[in-house]
């Protein structure tokens, strides 16, 4: 379910957030202050995240639930974000 109004999916003091109408809703995924990228799949349903820590979560757009972290290793091994 994708939210019925326009949203602003962004990094905000580090941590991914989504800003519609109603206000700044900060979404879980990377620990605290990590959050490096945030990106939205082409349907515009998930939520990616790239985390300092080189992990990369997705979340579901509309809920900020997180679906799936996937674990690429130190953020010294990830290559052109």
């Amino acid at each position: 379910m994708s939210p019925s109004f326009p949203s602003i999916f962004h990094r905000s003091a580090g941590t991914t957030a989504r800003l519609d109408l109603i206000g700044l809703h900060p979404y879980g995924g990377c620990a605290a202050a990590t959050t490096r990228t945030v990106d939205l799949t082409v349907d515009g349903t998930r939520i990616l995240t790239l985390c300092r820590s080189g992990d990369v979560v997705v979340m579901d757009a509309a809920s900020g639930a997180v679906r799936r972290t996937v674990s690429t290793g130190a953020m010294d091994a990830v290559r052109n974000v």
